[in-house]
């Protein structure tokens, strides 16, 4: 077999692993937390979080089950492939979309005002779905390459569509979004500072800055920043390395991404807003769900975003003796939740 035909057959191969593994971890985290959804997505609330969580889980599942489905590529017909690519597109196009209307969203709802570190945020956030909107507007050749044995499916900018577009755009869409990440980091440290010197005022309190960062978020973006660096090397790669190995795991790295948000946001929900909360309002209570124990956390904040703003540990309190997994709390600063003064006697 000539050195062409081993890199076809190599290329194909290592495509077809990474939808595999792409689909096992999405088919897997979707039965793992199918039961929270049910509770924590479907009998709260609709808000800007639930439509979130909902593009995002359900668009790279529906991707996933549309990449594994069977697709004779040895009688496909071009008008077959264009439908085909179009649909990918598309797919790809709502992920990009919800990722960065995610990072968008927490970085406001985090600060509750549109600071220059949040317009900045969102614009490199949707920095990725514009350019791919720009991509997929270009004029697309769709074709059916055969190469010995093996017949595939390909679309691509037309010459002149190629010739105008900086062969540098790849690098320069994930280096924006990488930077997009890093401003979220930063905005959400600032909140988490201001979080910890007003924490230093509470009573019996020795906030450490461990338990803030875990709570603010900071593993999931730090996560969502190596998988953007990761890609980043990919592009780098398919571009002047290795041009038929690489992007295809490029779509097991928005896996991860797409399932690290709704992670964060299922999280979240386990905190929903009470806009009638008033400020520096905490208080204690018992919440039941149909008739079972509820563990919530209820705070002031927009109904339109729901909890983008909160921490994701929270701790309750439990003076009242009760089962902590009926406690819930009132707070007007979703982030000072689970940090409130102690007034127990010692």
């Amino acid at each position: 077999m000539s050195s062409p035909l081993i890199i076809e057959q190599q290329s194909r191969i290592f495509s077809q692993i990474c939808s595999l593994v792409a689909t096992a971890i999405v088919t897997y985290d979707y039965l793992l937390t199918f039961s929270s959804e049910v509770r924590f997505i479907w009998r709260r609330k609709i808000n800007m979080a639930t439509f979130i969580f909902v593009f995002t889980r359900y668009s790279i599942l529906g991707f996933a089950i549309y990449r594994q489905w069977p697709v004779d590529e040895a009688n496909i017909s071009v008008e077959q492939c264009k439908r085909y690519s179009i649909a990918s597109m598309v797919l790809t196009m709502l992920i990009t979309f919800n990722i960065g209307f995610f990072t968008s969203f927490r970085a406001y709802a985090i600060t509750g005002r549109w600071t220059l570190p949040v317009i900045a945020v969102v614009l490199c956030s949707m920095f990725s779905p514009a350019a791919n909107i720009y991509n997929y507007a270009r004029p697309f050749v769709f074709a059916i390459v055969t190469n010995g044995p093996f017949t595939r499916c390909i679309q691509m900018p037309t010459p002149e569509a190629m010739r105008r577009t900086p062969r540098i755009m790849p690098i320069l869409v994930r280096s924006i979004t990488i930077l997009g990440d890093l401003l979220l980091l930063a905005v959400t440290w600032g909140k988490s500072y201001g979080v910890f010197k007003a924490s230093l005022q509470l009573r019996n309190f020795k906030p450490k800055i461990s338990v803030l960062l875990l709570r603010d978020g900071t593993l999931y973006f730090v996560a969502l920043a190596a998988l953007n660096l990761v890609v980043l090397l990919l592009v780098i790669s398919n571009q002047y390395l290795h041009p038929n190995m690489g992007t295809a795991f490029i779509f097991v790295t928005e896996t991860i991404a797409c399932v690290l948000i709704a992670r964060f946001i299922l999280d979240l929900r386990y905190i929903t807003g009470d806009p009638s909360a008033r400020d520096g309002d905490v208080t204690t209570g018992m919440a039941s769900e149909h008739g079972q124990g509820l563990s919530t956390i209820h705070f002031a904040t927009s109904t339109f975003l729901g909890n983008l703003a909160a921490p994701l540990r929270a701790t309750s309190d439990t003076s009242t003796g009760g089962d902590e997994s009926d406690m819930w709390q009132v707070a007007k600063e979703p982030f000072m939740v689970g940090l409130e003064s102690d007034h127990r006697d010692l």
